[in-house]
């Protein structure tokens, strides 16, 4: 059994034997070794990419949880909500995925801090961008 979790928005998928498994509301029946069905259980969040596994009503820890530090510089981009309103709000949540993402890889700690602050910067010059034309427009 193997969980892919893609570099983006998209939902991790459960694969057996390198093929995806079909299921139906995070639920998976997979067949283990002894040849009897067994209940897979994928819980995702919104705030971290790697979903907690339930085989058998059984937890399994597939990644260790973020520390508070993590989740402070992976939420720094959605502080676009406080004065961005929903424009700030989508682009701030957009790059909080991609900074996950980045705090999940295998990268060393100056390029993870150094991703997280490019796509937060991103987000920024974007809702920028974005938001000074359309005031502009709205006189």
């Amino acid at each position: 059994v193997l969980i892919v979790v893609p570099f983006s928005l998209a939902s991790p998928k459960l694969l057996l034997n390198g093929v995806a498994v079909s299921g139906k509301k995070n639920t998976y029946i997979v067949t283990n070794d002894f040849g009897k069905d067994t209940e897979v259980f994928l819980k995702f969040s919104v705030f971290d990419s790697a979903p907690d596994v339930l085989i058998n009503k059984t937890k399994i820890t597939i990644a260790p949880k973020l520390k508070w530090y993590e989740y402070v510089l992976m939420m720094l981009p959605f502080s676009l909500a406080t004065f961005g309103g929903a424009i700030g709000g989508g682009l701030g949540f957009v790059a909080m995925r991609f900074n996950n993402q980045v705090l999940r890889s295998n990268m060393t700690w100056f390029w993870k801090i150094f991703g997280c602050f490019l796509f937060t910067t991103a987000a920024a010059f974007i809702y920028f961008m974005l938001a000074i034309p359309l005031s502009l427009l709205m006189r």
